[in-house]
């Protein structure tokens, strides 16, 4: 295993053809090996491939990584296409995305709540495209919200990334008021805080607890945000896609369905109850 996360290392650090590092077929300079070696004590001492890295790529987006920021899931990897094809479908009528004509009179607004590296909003933005007006990305921590905007700049055109608003907030208030149809998407933290002390078990220990863990039950930001949905929103989302923890998903859908959202609950890849999605009714 430490052979396959050096030999990952060496061609995610030097740009190296996976398959020539396997096979030997490279020569690092002085300072590269002196860099890789720094790297490499970094990864014995349990430090994630990713962190030591810095970045990760995922759905073809490059993302630059820090230890303030979650590494990315594929759990989240497998529902993002799924949401483009709802929001789609939902405003547009149609199972053909080539035939889809974009309504400027009527364009989407859509919310990335707790962004971190940017990969959800990021993903959505750059699939969405000409059907947006604007897409707002939100994070609790400013050196967060700085990154996934560096993630942006270097990922979206031009023409896409402008239509991008990054703002601290810890919830849903610096938002400004709606009047077309928006959606929201969040992958907050979901964990109860009982679980801190299986941080090593998880293979958690160097990830931030800030984007990790929410309350006894793992909903309190959840609960918060809901509570923000009823008593702020002049309109409320018609779409709303929350991933979480299998233990309390059942939970978090009875608190959605008590404010108007019919719902349903999505099996991930790994057989696990992992995406609660409300369509409001």
């Amino acid at each position: 295993m430490i052979q396959n996360h050096k030999n990952l290392l060496i061609s995610k650090l030097f740009d190296i053809d996976i398959l020539d590092v396997m096979l030997g077929n490279y020569k690092l300079n002085d300072s590269q090996n002196q860099l890789l070696d720094q790297k490499l004590e970094l990864l014995q001492s349990g430090v994630p491939l990713d962190y030591v890295v810095g970045w990760v790529e995922v759905l073809g987006l490059k993302l630059k990584l820090n230890n303030a920021i979650l590494i990315p899931r594929e759990e989240t990897e497998w529902w993002l296409p799924k949401v483009v094809q709802i929001i789609l479908k939902s405003n547009f009528q149609t199972s053909s995305r080539t035939n889809l004509q974009p309504n400027y009179q009527n364009l989407i607004t859509g919310v990335d709540l707790g962004t971190g590296s940017g990969l959800i909003g990021l993903y959505l933005v750059r699939e969405l495209g000409v059907y947006l007006g604007q897409f707002h990305l939100l994070d609790i921590d400013q050196k967060v919200l700085d990154t996934s905007k560096i993630n942006a700049e270097a990922n979206l055109q031009t023409k896409i990334f402008e239509r991008c608003n990054f703002i601290l907030s810890d919830g849903l208030s610096a938002l400004p008021k709606f009047s077309n149809n928006w959606f929201l998407v969040a992958n907050l933290p979901y964990l109860p805080t009982t679980d801190i002390v299986k941080a090593k078990e998880f293979n958690v220990s160097f990830e931030p607890q800030l984007a990790l863990y929410s309350g006894e039950d793992g909903l309190e930001l959840y609960r918060q945000i809901l509570v923000q949905l009823q008593s702020q929103r002049d309109i409320l989302p018609f779409l709303t896609v929350w991933e979480l923890d299998p233990r309390n998903i059942q939970v978090a859908k009875v608190l959605l369905e008590k404010i108007g959202y019919i719902t349903e609950i999505w099996i991930d890849q790994n057989n696990q109850k992992r995406v609660l999605v409300g369509f409001k009714s």
